[in-house]
């Protein structure tokens, strides 16, 4: 004899999963394998709502603030349509997908902290870049709810493939590709921001970060930088004579120009470096940070000085100034990394900044006299 209890059990066994349309739909199902005690293990540290765990589709966010609130996931899609499928703060592990009754394997994967990922993978009827045989593939993967992060990548005479000159932070996770030419090639990717993300000011952002792929290798990754810049494809040579030469990277982020329109002009920065030895200083080059609503807030300088010199690099800043972050590094050391408000109204009214930088004396720049030179250097991990 079957009890009510017994048959109320099986009827609640029996629910109907999800049907789509055969004709149009296919079904996407999101299914979570973490655990209790390996969702417990992989929580970040802050408590903000940019950092909790996601799942993301054009039009549909869902946010998962508990472990209870992790449930399985099931949609129907357009099968003849390209859907981005956004996962994020949970370990790659932690869940499996499937289109159409079919395995789907992970697509581009980034950082999410420390302990997890954010993942995009798209499902349906999606494109992809077919690049010629002569050609090879720039794939950029970008993620970011932090701070905007300007970036672009150069050929070897300047001329623009991937531009982001605002990256719309909100937008969260971007990608961009694009064919170029393989052969007798280099480029350059640039990226940078006004302020760098710090786990210990910002615990309740998920640090921003980035993939570079190129021709199917990866270039670079990172989840760390105020400004970077990589080179990459066959003909790319050093900069600078590594025999003889020091290479210096000015790197500065100024977005007045691009919050205004093309009526209103204002000041720019004037910078230049100098060769200074015995007290006295000799011009190397100079020049200004352009600004408009037609340039980008990025700027990037490379410069090439005698190895084992001593070089001082000043900058003016404009009287309508706000503020100003830029970097300063001779051969991979950093000498100034900061952002700089020299107007009056946030308290410091000072207008100029000199670094000095490389093998610099007693004699290069102070009164051997009655001074003497004061040099710290730091090693961070």
């Amino acid at each position: 004899m079957i009890s009510k209890s017994a048959l109320f059990i099986s009827c609640v066994a029996t629910v109907t999963a999800l049907k789509c349309n055969d004709n149009n739909d296919a079904l996407l199902h999101v299914k979570y394998t973490i655990t209790q005690d390996e969702w417990n293990r992989t929580r970040p540290t802050g408590s903000g709502e940019l950092i909790r765990s996601f799942l993301e589709l054009p039009g549909n966010r869902i946010n998962y603030g508990k472990f209870k609130d992790l449930v399985d996931f099931e949609v129907c899609l357009p099968r003849n349509n390209c859907t981005e499928v956004v996962l994020g703060g949970l370990p790659i592990d932690a869940y499996e997908l499937s289109f159409h009754g079919k395995p789907t394997d992970i697509g581009v994967e980034l950082p999410f902290g420390d302990k997890n990922s954010v993942t995009s993978t798209e499902v349906g009827t999606c494109i992809k870049p077919a690049c010629k045989d002569t050609e090879a593939l720039i794939d950029f993967q970008y993620w970011n709810v932090f701070s905007s992060s300007p970036y672009r990548v150069e050929d070897q005479n300047g001329n623009i493939i991937i531009d982001a000159p605002l990256d719309h932070h909100n937008s969260r996770l971007t990608r961009n590709r694009a064919c170029v030419p393989r052969d007798n090639s280099c480029y350059t990717f640039l990226i940078g921001s006004h302020k760098q993300w710090d786990p210990i000011d910002f615990p309740n952002f998920p640090a921003p970060s980035y993939n570079l792929f190129y021709d199917g290798k990866i270039v670079r990754r990172s989840d760390s930088w105020l400004f970077d810049s990589v080179q990459f494809g066959d003909a790319c040579q050093t900069r600078c004579n590594q025999d003889n030469e020091s290479l210096v990277e000015f790197f500065s982020y100024d977005d007045r120009g691009i919050y205004s329109s093309e009526d209103y002009e204002y000041d720019e920065y004037e910078w230049d470096l100098k060769l200074v030895t015995d007290d006295s200083a000799v011009a190397a080059t100079s020049g200004v940070v352009p600004i408009g609503p037609d340039k980008s807030p990025l700027y990037y300088k490379t410069l090439c000085v005698p190895k084992d010199s001593c070089s001082s690099f000043h900058i003016s800043a404009p009287q309508n100034a706000s503020y100003l972050t830029y970097s300063l590094a001779m051969d991979g050391t950093t000498y100034r990394k900061m952002q700089w408000r020299p107007d009056s109204y946030f308290g410091n009214n000072l207008f100029n900044q000199t670094t000095n930088m490389g093998s610099c004396t007693v004699g290069d720049l102070c009164d051997e006299q009655s001074e003497d030179v004061f040099d710290l250097e730091l090693h961070t991990l």
